[in-house]
């Protein structure tokens, strides 16, 4: 049976919404999908695990450990019926899948000591403030986010380019300009400008170019973790990544 056709106003499909079909019926592109968002933010999970993984897990394991959790138990039927933002599902995952990992520790040391009672002081009941106190991890789990965010961007950005040299050879490499892009003034401009061998006001618009299209990119990238990715949806998020002004 052939898929509905979308109605003319609807959203286009993004990377989250098609990991959303998971839930729905399994669907091998949602599969795909799920994995190039695991690819893309993996490095702020490991993040949040390095700092709060029970004693003597290895952060690297028990990244793959959340990432084999979250496609075989991650409820993303919850999540498509409630619209809520990949970040913000992630990290609801993740809190849950660190305090289960925490509880199993603590019952394994207490099964060895065999003298720990959950309620005696110093036992498990008083580790579980720490579980709960998540702002740290929060704060560094949208850093880790943001740092994602941008340097996929800059990957894209800089196959852009390159592929603008096939037809320009003359245009520098992208690694060669690509640290101008974040600068201010026109110092570091003119004294590149010198360096490369081009002409100042060239130098400028190519880096004016860049900083556009990566803002593009930034925006489609965060597009891609909304379930209704509208230009206001876009920029709370940006701003909540601290990536805009609020």
């Amino acid at each position: 049976m052939s898929a509905e056709p979308r109605p003319p106003d609807a959203f286009p499909p993004t990377r989250w919404t098609l990991v959303q079909q998971i839930a729905v019926a399994g669907d091998h592109g949602a599969f795909a999908a799920l994995s190039k968002l695991c690819e893309t933010y993996y490095e702020p999970i490991l993040s949040v695990i390095r700092s709060r993984r029970p004693e003597g897990e290895e952060p690297e394991d028990l990244t793959q450990h959340f990432f084999m959790h979250l496609v075989r138990n991650g409820d993303f039927s919850a999540a498509a019926s409630k619209g809520i933002k990949l970040r913000a599902f992630l990290l609801q995952e993740l809190k849950g899948f660190l305090i289960d990992r925490h509880r199993h520790a603590t019952a394994a040391k207490r099964d060895a000591r065999r003298s720990v009672s959950m309620d005696a002081p110093g036992g498990a009941a008083a580790e579980a403030p720490a579980l709960v106190d998540w702002t740290t991890p929060e704060l560094e789990f949208d850093r880790g986010w943001r740092k994602a965010l941008v340097a996929t961007s800059m990957k894209d950005l800089g196959r852009s380019w390159e592929r603008k040299r096939t037809d320009k050879p003359e245009l520098p490499r992208f690694d060669e300009i690509a640290p101008l892009i974040g600068q201010t003034g026109d110092e570091s401009q003119r004294a590149a400008a010198e360096r490369l061998g081009m002409n100042a006001n060239t130098l400028k618009s190519h880096i004016r170019s860049l900083r556009s299209e990566l803002g593009s990119l930034i925006h489609q990238q965060v597009a891609q973790t909304l379930v209704h990715p509208t230009g206001e949806a876009v920029r709370e998020e940006l701003a909540a990544l601290k990536l805009i002004g609020s």
